[in-house]
């Protein structure tokens, strides 16, 4: 479910982790689950009639697994749980995903309507617990935590894909849309990128530990997509790498080998690194596969690259990524670059930098497609374990820590931080605007997408990123209209003395004075004594 920010939520993308904990639940107990994707089903006001209706099919079931996918989800799962504790009152809820791995605390509180939280990879120890409680086992009286070990190599499995069939956009598919399947070829990586999951944190040690499919399971596992759904009428999908690290230089060789022979017109988009990327014999590969790829670059500014923990050789790294888009253009090989901007550290410098290097990279290049992104303040990663760190060597200012809390727009509240003394979230808005629409310049002049040897599905993925882009034109009022409509949650009791601060000192840079004058009586108004005491 995603009430709160469905702009967050990929349409038509198949939930590919709840396949997994289907498949080892099938393979290894007498069950057969159903899977129930609830995203996109209804807007905040309908949500309460369309979820009663929905769990009403399911009101004689026992079992009631929620995936609380990453932190965004966080209420509408706990709405959730309450809704089918209410419907009833026996079933056992239970609770995994990236949320409850880094924060299993949050779902323990006075009255939890969930009865197991699993912190970590979680299959084999669900199916564990459901065999136990089947075998007489009495749930416990309050929540409890289950902290999982990493899965073993020897315990992974192949999808099941048939459990893909009982979604709607696949049962019933539009010729207009793109179905996403991600895949997971491999867990873990050994990189130590500062934005991304804590490698230090106790509770991601499965994260520490880089484990990856053989090659047999992994050809198989792209394969039975193909095999089961690649003669569906109006179905237009694509095959998602998704791996944190997706293998090695030989290991990919292999892959790639071993797709051309067996599915060489099937699409399939990865995400690589820079660094371990080795264009000279990968692209003659990828050459013969209906492959695109994304890169994550984040920062033309050396300076941001050490401080992301991206890479410790920036000048190396930036003069690979052009002998890379040299190398992908000449080939016509689709290539993102996923750019991170407001990161703590970031600078006016360091945004124009960035600017500067994106925009002598794409040049009249055809086959590049930036993507931009503003910093999120996650939890678990290594910044929000350390922000202390950040707030001394940066002045980074974090405005919302606990986002997740609040029933408004939270992936802009997560967004609500000042990277440097030098710079505030509002003036990273107004320089990524400026930034993002003078790419778009370019991107029209070098016609991208325009060319009739596009392939269709190439088309519908760049206008999700162009889309994006063009979002940027009304980023300022976007955000200034989000403060507004929730001041007063913005303000309220549990608003921090740092967020109330911010907004009064950032006022002027709100659109005009004009803007500027009427949000200041409408704050003087509805609090009189804000502004009293403030320092």
């Amino acid at each position: 479910m995603d009430s709160y920010t469905p702009e967050f939520t990929m349409p038509n993308t198949v939930p590919t982790q709840l396949l997994i904990l289907a498949t080892h639940l099938t393979k290894h107990s007498k069950f057969k689950p159903e899977i129930l994707d609830l995203s996109h089903k209804f807007d905040i006001a309908s949500r309460d009639e369309v979820t009663s209706q929905i769990l009403e099919e399911y009101s004689n079931y026992r079992y009631f697994g929620i995936s609380c996918f990453t932190s965004n989800y966080y209420l509408d799962t706990i709405y959730l749980a309450n809704k089918i504790k209410k419907n009833n009152p026996e079933a056992i809820v239970l609770v995994g995903g990236y949320h409850p791995t880094i924060m299993p605390n949050d779902f323990l509180y006075q009255n939890s309507p969930f009865d197991f939280v699993f912190s970590g990879e979680a299959e084999i120890e669900f199916v564990k617990l459901i065999t136990k409680i089947e075998g007489g086992y009495s749930k416990p009286q309050k929540t409890q935590i289950i902290y999982c070990e990493p899965v073993s190599v020897e315990d992974f499995v192949c999808t099941d894909w048939k459990f893909a069939e009982t979604l709607n956009f696949i049962r019933k598919p539009s010729s207009n849309n793109l179905v996403m399947f991600p895949v997971f070829l491999s867990r873990g990586c050994p990189f130590r990128c500062a934005f991304c999951v804590d490698p230090d944190n106790q509770l991601t040690i499965a994260h520490r530990s880089w484990r990856k499919l053989s090659i047999d399971m992994a050809v198989k596992e792209l394969i039975n997509i193909n095999n089961r759904f690649q003669n569906r009428e109006s179905l237009n999908y694509e095959i998602m790498i998704c791996d944190p690290l997706f293998g090695t230089p030989e290991y990919r060789k292999e892959l790639y080998n071993n797709l051309i022979k067996l599915a060489p017109n099937q699409a399939y988009w990865a995400e690589l690194r820079i660094d371990t990327f080795k264009p000279d014999f990968e692209i003659p590969l990828l050459k013969k596969l209906q492959f695109h790829l994304s890169f994550g670059f984040e920062s033309g500014a050396p300076e941001m690259l050490q401080i992301m923990n991206k890479t410790k050789e920036p000048k190396k790294f930036l003069d690979k990524m052009r002998a890379i888009a040299q190398k992908l253009e000449h080939n016509k090989i689709y290539c993102v670059l996923n750019i991170l901007l407001g990161h703590p550290g970031e600078t006016h410098e360091t945004l124009s930098e960035t600017f500067e290097y994106t925009k002598n990279l794409m040049g009249n290049k055809s086959f590049i497609i930036p993507s931009f992104s503003k910093f999120m303040l996650y939890p678990g990663s290594e910044i929000y374990n350390n922000i202390e760190k950040y707030k001394e060597k940066y002045g980074t200012e974090f405005l919302v820590k606990e986002w997740w809390r609040y029933s408004i727009n939270q992936m802009r509240m997560s967004k609500l931080v000042n990277p440097s003394e030098e710079m505030n979230c509002i003036q990273v808005y107004f320089e990524m605007q400026k930034i993002v629409l003078n790419i778009l310049k370019i991107l029209t002049k070098n016609k991208i997408g325009k060319r009739p040897d596009m392939p269709l599905i190439r088309q519908k993925y760049l206008k999700h990123i162009m889309e994006d882009i063009m979002g940027w034109k009304t980023a300022p009022e976007v955000f200034i209209k989000f403060i507004c409509n929730n001041i007063e949650i913005l303000l309220g009791e549990g608003c921090s003395n740092a967020m109330k601060h911010f907004i009064k000192i950032n006022i002027p840079l709100f659109l005009s004075s004009d803007c500027s004058q009427r949000f200041l009586h409408y704050i003087e108004t509805k609090f009189p004594n804000f502004f009293e005491n403030q320092e």
